[in-house]
């Protein structure tokens, strides 16, 4: 390779590097004013890199938000693509919402967000209520299906619109969790009744200091395991490893495989 073809592959190299810790700059102060919002939150952000220009009319995001299967997700799973009313389109963004009742309301509330960018950014959230299943503060498979149906979705939207040699910058967070417990393996586990359940300090929230980077390719062929990497980080900050999240994802396939 000549040295000038060196020069500019290097001078490439460093510019996309640029960009990536601009983005990471980017989804950090999003973070901390989100955290800083105290409100009980699950919170999934991605931004490919380099941008793209989204056609937000298309019919596509219209089916995503109500069809969970068009993103490879359960019809009847925790996940982000449940909306019973059209989606809202806004300048540059696209974003919809989907209703439970949680008890102790009579109305149904809001309890997950999704809002899509036209430069492809991602924000999907759901509050920390909607984690709850029996006697379990957070349900770990209500946990770890939420931002891999996140995962899923997005590759939807990035499948032939993306790069494969391009990046994704993506961090998941738990806002105002301390008085939350998560226990390790999952419910199916024969000894996960007596297992001990974990929660943080008073004060603290499950957040990484910095977002993770994907290549798009990774997004693109195995989103469920870009979503365990970002689980990790979320059961590391309760004291718990990655063997404690739940077996339902197959480490060999790196599948979250659920029933119906």
């Amino acid at each position: 390779m000549e040295r000038q073809e060196l020069q500019e592959l290097f001078a490439a190299g460093s510019k996309e590097t640029d960009r990536v810790r601009q983005v990471e700059e980017q989804i950090n102060k999003e973070k901390s004013e989100r955290q800083a919002a105290g409100e009980p939150l699950l919170w999934l952000r991605l931004q490919p890199v380099p941008k793209l220009a989204l056609d937000l009319q298309d019919p596509l995001f219209e089916e995503l938000a109500s069809n969970p299967l068009r993103s490879g997700n359960r019809r009847t799973g925790a996940t982000f693509a449940e909306s019973a009313s059209r989606p809202h389109l806004a300048s540059g963004r696209i974003s919809w919402a989907a209703e439970e009742l949680v008890y102790p309301a009579r109305e149904p509330e809001v309890h997950a967000r999704t809002k899509l960018m036209n430069d492809g950014g991602a924000v999907f959230e759901v509050t920390l209520d909607a984690l709850r299943r029996n006697d379990l503060d957070i349900s770990p498979l209500v946990l770890v299906e939420y931002p891999i149906s996140g995962l899923r979705l997005a590759r939807t939207v990035y499948e032939g619109r993306l790069s494969r040699d391009g990046k994704v910058v993506a961090d998941l967070a738990l806002f105002a969790v301390s008085d939350r417990t998560l226990k390790p393996g999952s419910p199916s586990d024969f000894m996960f009744p007596p297992q001990r359940a974990r929660h943080l300090s008073e004060g603290e929230d499950a957040v990484s200091e910095r977002p993770l980077v994907f290549t798009a390719q990774e997004l693109l062929d195995e989103p469920d395991r870009c979503g365990f990497r970002l689980l990790r980080r979320v059961y590391q900050a309760f004291g718990l490893r990655e063997d404690d999240i739940p077996q339902e994802f197959d480490r060999r396939t790196g599948r979250l495989v659920l029933p119906e």
